[in-house]
């Protein structure tokens, strides 16, 4: 029996993999925080086998209360992120699974914002689904400097009033749906025709609409030029 239950329990793991990185190359299930499986790599650069590569790397948040995207593999790391369910995040190339000492899965991410999330447990329900393509794919956070698309619209994330970032919504209301995350000194891209809104719930905010990393309004006092 204690061999049989053994087995289960690794089954579990290899079918919890599969779904977060899909094509593995497994290599080992180790103790602590150990990697345990290599995304298949190609070495071809052509324009449709990047296109496929990058399908490949995206995952769509299953879990009904959406992840937390952390600076390293560990509940008490800084976070960093999030991603609401049903948004769709990119895996970093050549991801590795590592499985913590409490036996969590964590998986690192280049998109919305660069970390890591849990999968959850062996022998549970995965946090992640294959994405449907690649057409909505989560958009990445404007790059500094010349990389904008336009540095009048950029903003940055002031973190000395908003430590823990930024909750971007649906409407100008705390009360309205969260649409996912901006880190302290993340940068946002307005919308080209913005303007203050005054808070919808009647509280002395006020909000301004941005279309990057994503679309919805965020608190206008928290936000400052970027750098």
């Amino acid at each position: 029996m204690k061999k049989m239950s053994h087995w289960n329990q690794s089954a579990g793991v290899l079918s919890l993999f599969a779904i977060a990185i899909g094509t593995l190359q497994i290599s080992a299930i180790a103790q602590g925080a150990t990697a345990t499986s290599n995304l298949s790599q190609n070495p071809q650069s052509s324009t449709s086998e990047i296109a496929q590569a990058t399908v490949s790397l995206c995952r769509r948040v299953t879990a009904s209360q959406g992840l937390v995207i952390r600076e390293k593999p560990s509940l008490t790391s800084r976070q960093v992120g999030s991603a609401p369910v049903n948004s769709q995040i990119t895996l970093v190339e050549a991801a590795n699974v590592l499985q913590a000492s409490d036996g969590r899965l964590w998986v690192e991410i280049s998109s919305p914002v660069r970390g890591y999330i849990s999968n959850g447990y062996a022998n549970r329900e995965s946090n992640l689904g294959i994405c449907s393509g690649i057409a909505n794919n989560p958009p990445q956070n404007p790059p500094a400097g010349n990389g904008t698309p336009n540095a009048s619209l950029c903003r940055q994330v002031e973190p000395r009033v908003a430590p823990r970032g930024l909750a971007v919504r649906a409407d100008a209301s705390a009360a309205s749906g969260y649409r996912g995350g901006v880190p302290a000194n993340g940068k946002v891209t307005l919308a080209p025709d913005y303007k203050l809104v005054l808070d919808k719930s009647g509280q002395n905010r006020n909000w301004v609409e941005i279309t990057s990393p994503f679309a919805g309004f965020v608190s206008a006092q928290s936000l400052i030029m970027c750098r």
